[in-house]
């Protein structure tokens, strides 16, 4: 039923005859992976190397946590546990539902889940028919709650909620599927995430940098009077914009450019849950 780098997912059946979705590791992926990240940190290198103007992306350690991010993909162990986790952690939200593991049908190359039904988001938006029969702000709001609870409750949030991992059945229920990619977030950080919110809104900039110092993401080559000047930009653009002319990647863009260019160093979960 799908297709990825790592592995292929497909239907079955239990014994009892309930619905079933199993992924299978692709034979050999781990080191077919193992080169590509050699060829990866061997260019990543040259590139820091001989192009010293772009030291600001840190290519290096791009590479270093997509290799890390890979090699915790490979062991379908950390996504049941994941998945185990979310499911725990949503038991009893109306609405929300998340796979149910078999574990004694799982392991590092096999995992097997509960096939939830429901449409994905991708093809709902496709068929307008379908699309008719779903409430359509229930929805929103419930996937709203359900991120919003896992960044500022659980700890854990899913890192790749694209459309065709969010299920809706009509008339609202929602189902996340695939947690292979998954960051988490500390209470500290919790916190100064609340910090940083309520100080946007309020067009506080000294606060929001102070809330990223204490984050450690201020580097000791930060110009703060510069970063100031470019996070004011970036709220002066955007504050008070309606909800319709939001653009959140070219927002993301410039929010990440601005950092790189003032050397500030988000942790890698962090920009997970701002992606």
């Amino acid at each position: 039923m799908a297709s990825a780098s790592i592995g292929q997912v497909y239907r079955a059946k239990g014994r009892n005859g309930e619905g079933l979705v199993v992924k299978v590791r692709r034979p050999d992926i781990d080191s077919v992976i193992r080169l590509d990240m050699q060829l990866l940190h061997w260019f990543a290198g040259s590139v820091e190397t001989l192009m010293p103007e772009l030291q600001i992306y840190r290519p290096t350690m791009i590479v270093a946590e997509l290799e890390q991010s890979l090699v915790r993909e490979l062991d379908y162990i950390n996504e049941a546990s994941a998945t185990a986790r979310f499911a725990k952690a949503f038991a009893d939200d109306a609405g929300i539902r998340i796979p149910k593991v078999y574990w004694d049908l799982s392991g590092p190359r096999v995992l097997t889940l509960q096939a939830l039904p429901g449409t994905n988001v991708e093809t709902l938006l496709d068929d307008s028919q379908t699309a008719a029969t779903v409430d359509r702000r229930l929805v929103a709001r419930r996937l709203a709650d359900c991120f919003l609870k896992q960044a500022f409750e659980v700890g854990l949030f899913h890192a790749d909620p694209h459309p065709g991992n969010i299920l809706v059945e009509s008339p609202a229920e929602v189902g996340l599927i695939d947690f292979g990619q998954v960051g988490t977030i500390t209470e500290e950080w919790m916190t100064q995430l609340v910090i940083i919110v309520y100080a946007c809104v309020n067009h506080e900039v000294d606060v929001v940098i102070d809330a990223l110092a204490d984050m450690g993401a201020v580097g000791p080559e930060t110009d703060r009077r510069s970063l100031h000047r470019a996070l004011q930009i970036l709220l002066d653009k955007y504050y008070g914009l309606p909800i319709k002319r939001f653009d959140l990647g070219t927002l993301f863009s410039e929010f990440s450019d601005v950092i790189r260019r003032n050397d500030v160093t988000v942790p890698r979960d962090l920009v997970m849950l701002i992606k």
